[in-house]
């Protein structure tokens, strides 16, 4: 779909379930996710921003679809030299027990802490990654 059909959408899903509705949220970051993929990083960040905020008022930061909205905003936010934020986001939410997600999750973290220059927090994801390789091995 290209960003015009995904604009549409997310006004017609805005239009007719409204702005926290889950269907509108979850149009929201397909939208930024073709403004992200079209180099328009900084209306990706803002339609990230909003999609994450709403999906965690309308299902809380355990929820599999915020986890995945809060991974897609920190990706962009560290894309754009908005490290703090892409640290708070990524430790705001709770990874899904999925040992991938959680691969994932503390693979965006370490970079989030080197490009921090957070000796302490490189180490620490570091080790959690190794770990999380150890069990997947056995």
């Amino acid at each position: 779909m290209e960003q015009a059909s995904f604009e549409e959408l997310v006004v017609l899903n805005r239009e007719g379930a409204g702005e926290e509705h889950p269907d509108t949220l979850t149009s929201m970051n397909n939208l930024a996710r073709t403004l992200q993929d079209l180099g328009n990083l900084s209306g990706a960040y803002q339609l990230y921003k909003r999609s994450w905020d709403g999906l965690q008022r309308a299902r809380g930061n355990e929820h599999r679809e915020t986890w995945a909205a809060s991974m897609a905003l920190s990706t962009v936010a560290l894309e754009i030299g908005k490290l703090l934020e892409a640290a708070q986001v990524l430790d705001s939410c709770t990874a899904p027990a999925l040992t991938a997600d959680n691969a994932q999750w503390l693979g965006l973290r370490l970079k989030v802490a080197e490009k921090l220059g957070d000796k302490e927090g490189i180490s620490r994801y570091q080790r959690r990654l190794l770990d999380l390789l150890k069990k997947v091995e056995t």
